[in-house]
């Protein structure tokens, strides 16, 4: 069994459906938290599984975005990596 990783950096957060890209890897995800560590801002998005994602400040700012908004998450294709099972830690 393969899945599929995503560096949390690769991931771009749209507080409205984005329109006009040609990123085909969009969906929504509820914004379940958000907490500053250091200089990055961890945002957590449920969207049938969760997503780390992580933001500059002033990304977040200006998003507003607030826990238990609706959220759009934007993944790049070149963002999108095949991950071997023991990348999981599964000895299957």
């Amino acid at each position: 069994m393969h899945g599929y990783g995503f560096v949390a950096g690769d991931i771009m957060v749209a507080a409205d459906r984005a329109r006009g890209l040609s990123a085909r890897n969009a969906f929504e995800g509820n914004l379940v938290s958000i907490e500053r560590r250091g200089v990055t801002m961890i945002a957590l998005v449920e969207a049938g599984v969760m997503f780390e994602v992580h933001l500059t400040p002033d990304e977040c700012e200006e998003l507003r975005l607030q826990p238990g908004w609706l959220v759009w998450l934007v993944i790049k294709t070149y963002s999108c990596h095949l991950v071997e099972p023991a990348a999981f830690g599964s000895a299957s």
